[in-house]
């Protein structure tokens, strides 16, 4: 899922999912597009994981070209909403554009 920061995105916990899994970085568009010409500052997205509105885990500040995020969240019994917040790093929001991918709920055998 492709976003641009800040956003949220929220889903529906059902019963069974045990955990929250994905892979979450800078969208790399911009290496084609500036020459390298912004990538010492922008984009700068941190990435949060919600469960029921509380923080559950959370990205360093991501840029162009760093290593994707992992997130692996134990989902606790009794929890009925995951939330995905792509931020701002706190310098605006130019050109934070921000990639989810391979995310979804780990269910029990």
């Amino acid at each position: 899922m492709g976003v641009h920061a800040p956003c949220e995105l929220m889903y529906a916990i059902e019963p069974g999912y045990k955990r929250f899994v994905a892979l979450a970085g800078a969208d790399e568009y911009l290496v084609g597009i500036s020459n390298g010409s912004n990538l010492a500052k922008y984009p700068s997205i941190v990435f949060k994981v919600f469960i029921d509105g509380k923080e559950a885990a959370a990205s360093s500040v991501m840029r162009v070209l760093s290593l994707a995020w992992r997130f692996d969240v134990t989902i606790p019994a009794g929890a009925k909403l995951n939330s995905l917040a792509a931020m701002d790093a706190g310098d605006g929001s130019r050109e934070d554009f921000a990639d989810w991918a391979n995310a979804g709920f780990v269910t029990q055998p």
